[in-house]
């Protein structure tokens, strides 16, 4: 129902909000989870910000992608190349 698709998007945009706040200030992330590195990508992105990301595995992926700058470090997968 709409009230309750409402009242949702509210909840999910309190909660972009916490996210900008928290990376709008933090100098430096990281051993970062992938999936946190996917909403900290998407975070900065939504303030403006040019965003690159590095990651090594499979799992890292999703982040390089969509980063504006995807960084492979080491003898990482072919997904993270």
């Amino acid at each position: 129902n709409k009230q309750g698709n409402d009242a949702l998007n509210d909840e999910l945009n309190q909660l972009e909000e916490k996210i900008d706040y928290i990376t709008s200030n933090a100098l430096v992330f990281s051993r970062a989870k992938p999936e946190d590195k996917l909403i900290i990508v998407k975070s900065f992105q939504r303030q403006n910000h040019v965003c690159s990301m590095t990651g090594d595995g499979v799992n890292d992926g999703p982040a390089l992608q969509r980063a504006d700058i995807g960084v492979a470090m080491g003898n990482g997968t072919e997904v993270a190349k």
